[in-house]
């Protein structure tokens, strides 16, 4: 307790008494009920990333058995990354435009929230649009990794190794060496803070990873490692996440058909409005089996020497 009777933020993480990342609990929206809207994000925001140089990125996983690329199932993970004061300033702003509850195959569909009862095609692709104005002002990266699942099973089949076992964990090793590097060649200060969306089968892969990563000084200072945290399914609507949502979406859309159209939008439109093709913005890769192959001996080079 502090000077006031109430629980600090680091007293509430270690009363939930889930682990997660590198031992760090899991924080649950429950513990913060009372607080204001955004209460439990920013205070997420102080725990996770305390400095003011720090660097936040949210990571978002999709996959849909539906959607096949060229005959294969594809797996992908985006995030977008913020400078800590920005991500604090996008959670109110995102909420007013979005209603808090982006997820953009809801807003397509027409589903839930953006029930077509409620909201016209109209409607609903002003939202995407406004969606991506607000991506584009607040954040300082977008990170944006797919892989064909076949093919990643015929790669890591041969060299079955931490953090290439699934294409989860290939595509959360892409998005923290990509951060890091572009933070070296843009010789930007900080430390980030790495939030994952849990739930996925496969994030487990990250969790180990994260372990590791942990105990070693050439690692944390490769990915610039300050923290990691996995927000459980319930609190997977999180402002941020809702944003990586979105580029998680167009990316891994432009990827299977870049001339198709969701609300009369062209994807190719939203891909290049999100500056997804712009390396001073975006890093972004599709792995195929060749890619693949070489990040794989990047990686192995990295870890094992």
């Amino acid at each position: 307790m502090n000077a006031r009777g109430t629980e600090s933020v680091q007293e509430k993480r270690r009363s939930s008494g889930v682990s997660a990342g590198a031992g760090r609990p899991i924080r649950r929206r429950s513990q913060y009920d009372g607080e204001a809207p955004d209460g439990f994000l920013l205070s997420l925001l102080k725990d996770v990333a305390p400095e003011s140089s720090d660097i936040v990125a949210f990571y978002k996983a999709y996959f849909d058995e539906s959607r096949l690329y060229g005959g294969r199932n594809s797996f992908a993970l985006s995030g977008v990354v913020f400078r800590q004061s920005r991500a604090a300033a996008f959670l109110p702003v995102w909420r007013r435009a979005t209603g808090g509850k982006f997820h953009l195959t809801d807003v397509v569909r027409g589903k839930k929230y953006y029930n077509k009862s409620k909201f016209t095609v109209s409607e609903r692709s002003a939202i995407i649009w406004e969606a991506v104005r607000l991506v584009n002002q607040y954040r300082m990266l977008t990170v944006a990794c797919s892989c064909n699942v076949q093919d990643h099973e015929e790669v890591a089949g041969a060299k079955n190794f931490l953090g290439f076992r699934s294409p989860y964990g290939i595509c959360a090793h892409f998005g923290m060496t990509a951060l890091g590097n572009w933070l070296r060649r843009k010789r930007i200060p900080g430390k980030v803070a790495y939030v994952f969306e849990d739930g996925h089968q496969d994030a487990k892969d990250a969790r180990e990873l994260f372990k590791i990563v942990s105990q070693s000084r050439t690692l944390k200072d490769k990915y610039r490692h300050r923290s990691d945290t996995f927000l459980e399914k319930e609190e997977a609507g999180a402002v941020p996440l809702q944003a990586g949502d979105l580029v998680t979406g167009v990316f891994s859309r432009y990827q299977e058909r870049p001339d198709q159209k969701i609300l009369g939008i062209k994807i190719e439109d939203l891909y290049y409005s999100l500056s997804l093709h712009d390396p001073s913005k975006s890093v972004t890769a599709h792995l195929d089996t060749k890619k693949l192959q070489k990040f794989q001996d990047t990686l192995l080079l990295l870890w094992h020497g």
